[in-house]
């Protein structure tokens, strides 16, 4: 009887085990330092799967990304109702973005030529800053360091290291970094927001493509100073926000979490999903 119900058990493990996936679960407090506002994050992630859930005094949302099924859902718990973007849809919505700009380009150069040839380049010079992507070269020499302050301080339950980072010699951030080993996290576990990444790239201007592809989740930062756990980020010499990563724990993850929930209502824009 013992060894029908070992057999019986280990049948039922086999038959849940394309619905369980080895993943990791991310809790992470964000603070915004100027209003004082708090929300609480909430990552589920495996190789092909993220799920973000962000929940605040006005925020209860769900993003989640696919590869799988090729798609991005976003749910507003508010309202039990979610939208769906495709790859097709975002193909789209690339092309309507870009005729846009095309036209506000066009009619902007078309009010330049009224103006006198110095106010003329700077205006030009202003707009370069302004659009995305316009001022690639610049960008591409933009320098961006790491100066490490401190050794083994303590943020939460782990050790860590301590450094300012500055682009162009102006403090962007302080981050707060562990070994990844340390938290029991690889490379690897962050192929998935890649994947989104390339979900999206159409929708990228081709001038910050190499930008979107750089920073922790690209690897190369990753190895060299580690996963921050605490972020504190600058604007103009004044703090303005802090990330704190609360806990990682690995968890066997349903497929179900990656779905919409059952009986919330299927909306057609995310612009009519986003009012509360």
């Amino acid at each position: 009887m013992k060894r029908i119900a070992a057999v019986g058990c280990l049948l039922f493990l086999f038959a849940l085990s394309p619905m369980l996936r080895a993943g990791k679960v991310i809790k992470v407090t964000e603070k915004d330092l100027v209003e004082g506002k708090v929300e609480y994050i909430t990552i589920y992630l495996n190789k092909n799967q993220v799920r973000v859930d962000t929940k605040g005094e006005d925020q209860n949302f769900s993003a989640i990304y696919s590869a799988t099924d090729d798609r991005f859902v976003m749910i507003n718990h508010s309202r039990k109702a979610y939208a769906v973007l495709t790859r097709e849809d975002v193909d789209q919505m690339a092309r309507q973005m870009k005729s846009t700009m095309d036209q506000v380009m066009a009619q902007m150069q078309e009010q330049l030529k009224n103006l006198p040839p110095e106010q003329r380049q700077m205006a030009e010079e202003m707009m370069k800053k302004q659009m995305p992507g316009q001022n690639a070269e610049e960008e591409a020499a933009s320098k961006k360091e790491y100066k490490k302050i401190a050794s083994g301080v303590l943020v939460g339950q782990w050790k860590t290291a301590h450094y300012e980072v500055y682009q162009d010699d102006v403090k962007e951030e302080e981050v707060w970094t562990v070994s990844p080993d340390k938290v029991g996290i690889q490379e690897d576990d962050f192929s998935v927001f890649m994947k989104m990444q390339k979900f999206f790239e159409a929708m990228v201007p081709a001038g910050e493509r190499g930008k979107a592809s750089q920073g922790f989740l690209s690897g190369e930062e990753f190895k060299t100073y580690g996963l921050p756990i605490k972020t504190v980020s600058f604007d103009r010499g004044k703090a303005t926000s802090e990330s704190v990563v609360q806990s990682i724990e690995d968890r066997s993850l349903t497929n179900a979490l990656f779905q919409p929930p059952v009986g919330y209502k299927k909306t057609s824009g995310f612009m009519e999903l986003m009012m509360q």
